[in-house]
C-alpha cells in the first residue's frame, strides 16, 4: 500500500488525481463520505469493477439531492443500487475511498475532505 500525505493546499490537485485513478482502475471500490454537495466525477467507473459501494451521510443536512441524482445518472445501470444514503446512522462522518486494482494492489485515501467542490480545489 502506498501512503500519500497531502500537506498543504497546493497539493490538493493530487486528491482529484487519486479519485480519477480509483474510478478508472478499481476492480473493487468503496467510497464513504459524510456528505455530498456536488458531483462532477474525474472519470467514469471502470467497466471491469466487480464490487462497488458508495455511501453518503445525510444527517448534517448538507447533502444535496441534485448531487445524489447526478451520482445515480453517472453510475452504470447495474451499479445504481450500490449508491446508498446512510439516513438512519446518526453521526455518519467518514471521508475515505478504498480500492483494489486488477494487479492486486490495494489503496486507501482517508482524510478530512467530503465530496464537495471545495475538497478538490
Amino acid at each position: 500500500m502506498t501512503l500519500v500525505l497531502l500537506p498543504n493546499k497546493q497539493e490538493n490537485n493530487a486528491l482529484g488525481k487519486h479519485y480519477k485513478r480509483a474510478f478508472e482502475t478499481a476492480v473493487e471500490l468503496y467510497v464513504v463520505s459524510a456528505y455530498l454537495t456536488d458531483w462532477n466525477p474525474p472519470a467514469h467507473l471502470n467497466s471491469g469493477c466487480e464490487r462497488f459501494r458508495m455511501i453518503i451521510g445525510s444527517d448534517f443536512g448538507i447533502t444535496k439531492k441534485h448531487a445524489c441524482r447526478s451520482v445515480i445518472k453517472w453510475l452504470p445501470a447495474n451499479r445504481k443500487q450500490d449508491f446508498l444514503v446512510a439516513d438512519s446512522i446518526q453521526g455518519f462522518h467518514p471521508k475515505a475511498i478504498f480500492w483494489r486494482e486488477k494487479n492486486g494492489s490495494h489503496h486507501a485515501l482517508v482524510g478530512s475532505s467530503n465530496l464537495t467542490k471545495a475538497a478538490f480545489s
